[in-house]
């Protein structure tokens, strides 16, 4: 069940790269225990809203509030110990590393080792193969397993709120489904998170509710099912509706 009250509040977000703005007026909000996506074409401004609560993009203005605390501006350091994990499009994985190595460092805010085992044992049961390869370098592994890996590096810091960019880009559709049941388990589970995905039918069906970004602003929003039958999500995104 949902709990009442925001643990995401966006307000009024305008971000960009040095003078170029991709965000205007960006206002959104993430209950805990939803899955809420972030749907557009590229550039729209996904990734630019998840690198801007992640702290990796300082706003232009607007305000970011995160269990009833202001975190706009704060550097990406601090915004990661408040327990928002931040999984990226390009993983940022060290394949020189092992599978091991790699989570650990996921962990690396943790100064409790009974909670970093605790993480490892959650990680390793909700990704098997991961265990299995824990000896492995992450630069041998295949581009799911990668995925997986960078999932798992961002579940070991136990977040309250995760943020993924593209979970399923480049993957064969058998590992994208699998990626997608992994993030619908782990909303089971309790964990809140914010999705941003191309694959835009199976992110409506999975998710509780969704934002629509089209030249960084925010068209339209609402629940998700809802959202699958409106004609201009199935005209533009979906590839149906009346012509």
């Amino acid at each position: 069940m949902l709990k009442a009250g925001p643990l995401l509040t966006v307000t009024q977000l305008e971000s960009g790269y040095n003078h170029l703005q991709i965000l205007w007026d960006v206002s959104l909000k993430v209950l805990k225990g939803e899955m809420v996506a972030l749907l557009g074409r590229n550039g729209a401004g996904k990734t630019t809203t998840l690198r801007t609560i992640a702290g990796l993009l300082k706003p232009k203005a607007g305000q970011i509030d995160f269990m009833d605390h202001r975190i706009d501006g704060l550097p990406a350091h601090e915004i990661s110990r408040m327990r928002i994990s931040f999984v990226p499009e390009n993983l940022h994985l060290f394949p020189a590393m092992s599978v091991m190595e790699n989570l650990l460092l996921g962990a690396y805010g943790i100064r409790d080792p009974g909670r970093t085992k605790g993480s490892l044992a959650f990680v390793c049961d909700t990704f098997p193969a991961l265990a299995r390869r824990r000896k492995q370098l992450a630069g041998s592994l295949s581009g799911g397993e990668r995925r997986m890996l960078a999932l798992g590096r961002g579940l070991m810091s136990q977040p309250e709120l995760l943020l993924v960019d593209e979970p399923s880009l480049g993957l064969a559709p058998k590992m994208a489904t699998t990626v997608f049941d992994t993030l619908s388990k782990l909303k089971l589970a309790g964990l809140t998170i914010l999705l941003v995905e191309q694959n835009v039918h199976t992110t409506l069906q999975i998710s509780d509710r969704s934002y629509v970004l089209e030249q960084g602003r925010i068209v339209m929003e609402g629940r998700s099912k809802e959202l699958m039958k409106d004609d201009h999500v199935c005209k533009t995104y979906l590839g149906s509706g009346d012509d």
